[in-house]
């Protein structure tokens, strides 16, 4: 598309009908979304050391995640949709894994 008008002008330009959002995850440090945190919407095969096994609340933004207990998406895993999650009980400092498992088009 090329842009219309001169440098005085203002230029529209179409605004979609629908705008694409990706699947996100933030991830806390402690419970109640407090510490350290990591916002992302990547595939995390391997958690960096700075908050692996430290995972303690977590909210999923958009999409539907899988967190697995070991690196590589391996050994126990706990599927989370949408919502604000306080605390996550038991897979609390466990997590070494995550991804995006369903997310709608």
């Amino acid at each position: 598309m090329k842009p219309t008008g001169t440098a005085t002008e203002s230029v529209t330009i179409p605004r979609p009908e629908k705008l694409k959002t990706l699947p996100e995850v933030v991830v806390y440090e402690d419970i109640d979304s407090g510490g350290s945190h990591k916002r992302t919407n990547l595939i995390m095969q391997v958690i960096g050391r700075e908050i692996n096994d430290r995972i303690s609340s977590i909210i999923v933004v958009q999409g539907k995640w899988r967190f697995y207990r070991d690196p590589h998406f391996l050994g126990d895993f706990w599927d989370l949709d949408v919502g604000y999650y306080r605390s996550i009980g038991k897979a609390s400092d466990m997590i070494s894994s995550f991804q995006c498992i369903e997310y709608p088009q």
